[in-house]
């Protein structure tokens, strides 16, 4: 049996005082789709930013391809964290660079390739995610979709095995949604990659997700096949898929489906 390409170990997330995650424990296998979900507030983004590095945990740890993260001013950190992808919730293009110019930075940053094969490379992932044509586009002449596609094809640059997105579908009409989430799919089975979705969107959830990790209240509440998950009848993940406002009366019907953290 593999390692998993990303563990999370009993992490504890605090703001001050405030506990926003405690003691999550997942991990994520090689090629797996696994989403992040929960309600409003629940810990699913800063799960995320701790897992890339960007918030230090309070406790517990976090591994990627088999070593613990420490401190991203660390060489062998920094590393580590080049054999990922970040798709941003915005796209986190930078407007004042053409869309080419936004894919080529990583290139440019983290290797040594000449111009003319970063071009290539730019021109080949900006054909992966279906938008060729907006090669010499700037970030505002792009439609939202448009601009979601080039924020992956950048994050895709330097091929990486690990690709993580945050609210994929935010702001996205259901059609264009759906168009993403083929090319998500499409991109797991030609390239292998295993993919870190944070979303609240059922129909995506329904469409990509290997596994799920339900947060409530910034505890996992369920770890498994969505398949599993969706089979529920009560509880808040139940109360999350059947798009019920309050739990049904049992053992959980103190719990609001909207977390409070």
């Amino acid at each position: 049996m593999t390692d998993p390409i990303l563990s999370v170990e009993n992490l504890v997330v605090r703001y001050g005082e405030k506990t926003v995650l405690d003691g999550v424990n997942v991990s994520v296998n090689a090629s797996e789709i696994r989403v992040i979900l929960g309600g409003s507030g629940c810990g699913k983004t800063t799960l995320l930013r701790s897992i890339i590095g960007l918030i230090k945990p309070y406790a517990g740890c976090v591994k990627l391809f088999g070593k613990k993260l420490t401190d991203m001013e660390n060489e062998s950190d920094a590393k580590i964290l080049r054999k990922m992808g970040m798709l941003f919730q915005n796209g986190a293009l930078l407007g004042s660079l053409t869309t080419a110019q936004n894919v080529a930075l990583p290139l440019q940053m983290h290797t040594d390739l000449p111009p003319k094969l970063i071009d290539e490379i730019v021109r080949y992932k900006l054909a992966q995610v279906e938008l060729p044509h907006a090669y010499d586009l700037f970030p505002g002449e792009l439609s939202g979709g448009m601009r979601k596609r080039a924020a992956l094809a950048r994050a895709l640059s330097l091929d990486p095995p690990l690709l993580f997105c945050d609210e994929p579908s935010a702001g996205l009409d259901p059609v264009t949604s759906a168009g993403l989430d083929t090319l998500l799919l499409r991109l797991r089975e030609t390239l292998g990659i295993t993919v870190v979705v944070v979303t609240h969107e059922l129909f995506s959830i329904e469409k990509i997700a290997d596994k799920i990790l339900f947060l409530h209240k910034g505890k996992p509440l369920f770890d498994g096949l969505f398949t599993d998950a969706h089979e529920l009848s009560t509880g808040p993940v139940a109360d999350f898929f059947l798009r019920r406002e309050t739990a049904v009366p049992d053992r959980y019907s103190t719990m609001s489906v909207r977390c409070e953290v």
